[in-house]
């Protein structure tokens, strides 16, 4: 009778044996029988999700909703002209003031970005072009059309 005792696994083997079964098989039975859509927002803790967690390319501007990423939530930095598409923003995209000298890198708009005809004489506010910010040789006779140069002489 000894013999037989001994093969015999102990109350608490038996208990860890039911509770592991319990929760292996709970587990499988989530990631298979839970409807589509039943983890939402309210289910999930802050930060549960995150970059890391998400595979590359998870997440695509269809996949936002409008003003769901703000100046706010963005990393300083994070976005520069690499990242901007040709023609992607337009004038109407951009509130009165958006655009300063301030906010434009030394350089960063060359004759080569500008449309033909985008800057006028209308455009320009007075006194915006002096000699002081041209250079010496950067208006000559032939640059200068009939009737355009006034009361003040380019240099002057």
């Amino acid at each position: 009778m000894h013999r037989l005792s001994s093969r015999r696994p102990s109350p608490a083997m038996v208990v860890a044996t039911v509770a592991l079964i319990v929760a292996l098989g709970g587990t499988g039975y989530a990631a298979t029988a839970l409807p589509n859509g039943s983890v939402g927002t309210n289910q999930l803790r802050n930060g549960a999700v995150n970059s890391a967690k998400l595979a590359s390319g998870a997440v695509r501007s269809g996949n936002l909703g409008t003003d769901s990423v703000t100046k706010r939530a963005m990393a300083a930095g994070s976005v520069g002209s690499p990242e901007i598409l040709n023609n992607s923003i337009q004038a109407g995209d951009l509130r009165v003031g958006a655009v300063t000298n301030g906010t434009i890198a030394p350089g960063a708009v060359g004759n080569s970005k500008l449309r033909g005809g985008s800057v006028s004489t209308g455009k320009i506010g007075n006194l915006a072009v002096t000699s002081s910010k041209i250079g010496t040789r950067a208006v000559t006779n032939n640059k200068i059309g009939t009737g355009q140069v006034g009361a003040q002489r380019p240099g002057g």
